[in-house]
């Protein structure tokens, strides 16, 4: 009988703006406990992926850890299997960006280790078929991908594939070692065992040397739900490596070097656009999801059929960034940030672009982008460590070009449509005609925060069985009321946004969504009328309808920008020369600090702190000035009206899949002025309201 080489691929991840507290729990309950074991099995080898923000924290943090490590690897025990350095989706990075974060990578490892990296792991097994040019091109000769990638090329679903394959693109080449589904599902879920009965029956079903790789996350190894107690408490991973070691005449550990060095390619394949299924599923739209879902359970449970399923493929992972299109923003100003520092990176000095391309590098780290099974987008935390990081890289590059404070008009969402730029050393603004002029982006740069990094309530497939507590697993399960109060967004919340809406709408109106419009505003696009140095004007015409009667009204917004924050006149002009008009004007602000129910964070109403002061509380006052105040990074945000009117204030929190159970996330609270407004046929009122920022925490 053949022997079977078993190439074990773990991939340790954390990203980027993760709480230090989490790298260190992960750390203690599950990567120490790899190398632990791993050392104590000697004829066990492994190819280790570590991505570079987990890197750099085991640098800083764990330097013993880092120590096993190298000695694993100078022993043979151990392949360093290199990556895109802060572990983005290589496929929607500039090339020069992508190039040169496998290339970060691969360097610190020479540094760390003296050996060069042969191999990469992909971000999310994302594959798109021009990779080979790049990979090639940054000297990988191989990487993994998910078996799925595979099957949905045409390849037979009916045994597990072994081996490599090789690929390429304009006669660039890279192998491909497919991860073995039937490995990952055994693996640690069932007894050791079970996993070597598998690899076997292959070996012996086999007339020469083969291969079968796993390539799989190491967190399953301890840190996901309920795997401390079974992969360590109950020492399932060291019965797995003792179960290995005893059956040697089948199963020979190798690494992905030593199978890619020692045995044939399987042969030529092309690989299209595909990612692990999962991850397929997640990218579409909710509605759609639910149908894919049907559909799939349907030819998985016909038997004439049921071989076709790995021809049933969901979505396109860019397609994240129209689902969530908070993440398409932050995606293209990274690469607007990216073409910039590139066409300037010779007139800068060398500290200046390694400081750069370091926090560049980092606003490109996957996790924040996209929502799966868990977390992601939705998490505020993860968010805030993209825009802290494209934040910080834009000052030092404005600081060395000696960038001077102006309005500019740029095309960076790539939507058709020019946004208005303005920045200065305190802050950078972002106004989006088509989105209700609204402010889509204020980064307060001495804290490097993007105080509109808020994410709208949107619609998830799971949701109908969270409500459904008969269909809900215990992922989804949420705690009862979870869904009182809480509606889908009609828009993107950002800053600024007017609302013409009924005198007599209510904080339940708003909170619920059910408030009417009297005008479209939301859904509406401004004309950039006037552009100087320091201020712009917008404008768009309209109609308000009052009853059966729609009535012609012109808005105009000039925004004024000063050295500490922007000032918003908001003019509304009857345009009939019948009818009058009373409404009340909403002008909505949704404002993200982080911490909604944190002591450290609070709002101030007119220069008093109220009773429910957290930024999670709600409310409604009469008011002309509300404060945001943030002790942890001392500094405040104010936001007035120039008239007392009332304050419609609460919370903007999501619903979605956490890592044990559904759970309520804060997104920021939205802050609105609603000002009664009666304006006579051919007649015309203005409205004045301020945002800016003190570095002191009651300024």
């Amino acid at each position: 009988m053949n022997k079977i080489n078993l190439n074990l691929v773990i991939h340790n991840h954390q990203p980027v703006g993760n709480f230090g507290h989490v790298m260190e729990w992960a750390y203690d309950k599950c990567y120490r406990h790899i190398i632990n074991i791993l050392e104590d099995h000697s004829k066990i080898k492994i190819s280790l992926h570590i991505s570079g923000p987990l890197l750099d924290w085991l640098i800083d943090n764990q330097p013993k850890h880092m120590d096993q490590i190298v000695k694993l690897v100078k022993r043979g025990q151990v392949e360093i299997v290199g990556g895109a350095y802060y572990e983005p989706i290589i496929a929607v990075l500039r090339n020069e960006d992508a190039l040169g974060q496998i290339k970060m990578m691969q360097d610190k490892w020479l540094s760390i280790t003296g050996i060069r990296p042969k191999g990469m792991w992909v971000a999310e097994r994302i594959w798109e078929p021009s990779l080979p040019v790049l990979l090639s091109e940054a000297g990988v000769e191989y990487v993994v991908l998910d078996d799925e990638h595979f099957f949905s090329a045409g390849l037979d679903k009916k045994a597990p594939l072994t081996g490599y394959y090789y690929t390429e693109r304009q006669g660039k080449k890279v192998s491909v070692f497919p991860s073995d589904k039937g490995l990952r599902y055994r693996i640690p879920y069932q007894e050791p065992h079970k996993s070597i009965e598998y690899m076997a029956e292959l070996a012996r079903n086999s007339s020469k040397p083969l291969c079968i790789t796993y390539g799989d996350d190491g967190e399953k190894f301890g840190v996901w739900p309920q795997t401390f107690k079974s992969v360590i408490e109950e020492k399932w991973l060291d019965r797995f490596f003792s179960a290995v070691e005893s059956n040697q005449e089948i199963i020979r550990s190798t690494t992905l070097s030593e199978s890619y060095d020692n045995l044939e390619s399987e042969g030529l394949i092309y690989l299209p656009t595909a990612s692990y299924a999962e991850m397929l599923e997640w990218a579409m739209p909710a509605d759609s999801i639910t149908a894919y879902e049907k559909l799939k359970n349907y030819v998985e449970h016909n038997e004439e059929i049921k071989d076709l399923v790995k021809f049933v493929k969901g979505g396109f992972w860019d397609n994240f960034l129209v689902k969530y299109p908070e993440s398409n923003h932050t995606h293209k100003r990274t690469i607007c940030l990216s073409e910039r520092f590139s066409s300037f990176k010779k007139k800068l000095s060398k500290e200046a672009v390694n400081h750069i391309t370091e926090h560049l590098y980092k606003s490109q780290c996957n996790c924040a982008y996209w929502h799966g099974l868990f977390g992601g987008v939705y998490l505020n935390h993860l968010r805030h460590g993209l825009w802290e990081n494209i934040i910080d890289a834009e000052k030092t590059l404005d600081l060395e070009l000696k960038s001077k404070p102006e309005v500019k008009l740029i095309d960076f969402n790539l939507d058709g449509t020019d946004e208005i730029s303005f920045s200065n050393p305190v802050y950078s603004a972002f106004v989006d005609p088509k989105h209700c002029g609204s402010v889509v982006e204020l980064d307060y740069k001495p804290a490097n925060i993007n105080v509109v990094n808020t994410l709208a309530r949107r619609k998830e497939a799971y949701h109908l069985k969270m409500r459904d507590q008969s269909q809900c697993t215990s992922n989804l399960h949420l705690q009862d009321g979870s869904f009182d109060g809480f509606a889908y967004d009609k828009y993107r919340r950002n800053i600024f946004m007017e609302h013409i809406v009924p005198l007599d709408t209510s904080l339940d109106d708003l909170m619920l969504q059910r408030y009417k419009e009297l005008c479209p505003s939301g859904s509406e696009k401004y004309e950039i009328s006037v552009v100087e140095k320091e201020s712009i004007k917008l404008t768009r015409k309209s109609v308000i309808k009052i009853g059966d009667v729609a009535i012609p009204v012109r808005f105009e917004k000039i925004y004024d920008f000063n050295s500490t924050g922007l000032d918003l006149t908001i003019g509304v002009m009857n345009e009939s020369d019948d009818y009058d008009i009373e409404f009340m004007l909403l002008m909505e602000s949704n404002i993200n600090l982080l911490a909604g129910y944190d002591q450290q964070r609070y709002v101030k109403i007119d220069n008093v702190k109220p009773k429910e002061n957290n930024l999670a509380s709600s409310g409604v006052c009469e008011a002309k000035k509300i404060t945001l105040v943030d002790e942890y990074w001392n500094y405040s945000v104010h936001y007035s009206s120039d008239i007392k009117s009332k304050l419609f204030r609460y919370p903007v929190e999501t619903i979605s899949v956490g890592e044990n159970c559904g759970e309520k996330v804060y997104q920021g609270s939205c802050f609105s002025w609603g000002i009664p407004i009666n304006i006579a046929a051919r007649g015309g009122t203005a409205v004045s309201f301020k945002m800016f920022f003190t570095s002191k925490l009651n300024g």
